[in-house]
């Protein structure tokens, strides 16, 4: 571990631990990042080597998977998350279901983050997952917001099928555990 405000695990070394303590292989990543992994292996972008996976809920990251390698990325926390919307609105996003203007404005961020996404990383397919995702109304608007963000810039097939380009989780909330088992898997091997 390297930097934490955790000052007792700074410079830890977590997974050299765990191998020592089990006498195995360990592999360790984030939790959106095998949320990726999971999503790549077992879920909606199964066969594909360029996906993102994204989590808005209590907090906002994302796993890219770029050529079958998965990187590191940078979220946006403080604009979409659940605990964002939360101070925002003054109430949990679960109550601000029927809020237009809630989704209108959630659907904005997210769909500047997703056109960022594929400005970066021309991914194949972007998964949208996390609580916030709950509210399914708000594929649409970041669908829509994502094309329009982009402008006609990138003509891609995917785009053109913008409803599966831009599309919930395949796992039934089960990739980030079954990221995990691929991950152990690929130590293993």
């Amino acid at each position: 571990i390297l930097q934490t405000p955790k000052l007792a695990w700074r410079g830890y070394g977590l997974r050299a631990a765990f191998a020592d303590a089990l006498g195995i292989p360990v592999a360790y990543d984030t939790d959106v990042n095998v949320a990726c992994l999971g999503e790549v292996v077992f879920g909606c972008c199964k066969g594909i080597e360029d996906a993102v996976y994204v989590t808005i809920g209590t907090g906002v990251g994302a796993g890219v998977m770029c050529a079958g390698r998965l990187l590191h990325a940078s979220c946006l926390e403080g604009l979409a998350s659940g605990p964002a919307i939360a101070a925002r609105w003054g109430k949990p996003a679960a109550e601000l279901a029927d809020n237009a203007e809630v989704w209108a404005l959630e659907g904005d961020y997210l769909g500047q983050m997703c056109a960022n996404l594929v400005l970066m990383y021309s991914p194949r397919r972007i998964v949208l997952g996390g609580g916030v995702m709950h509210q399914e109304q708000l594929y649409g608007i970041v669908r829509k917001k994502t094309l329009e963000y982009l402008g006609g810039y990138i003509q891609t097939a995917e785009l053109k099928d913008i409803e599966s380009y831009i599309c919930a989780p395949g796992c039934g909330g089960d990739q980030g555990i079954l990221g995990a088992a691929e991950l152990a898997r690929r130590a293993l091997a």
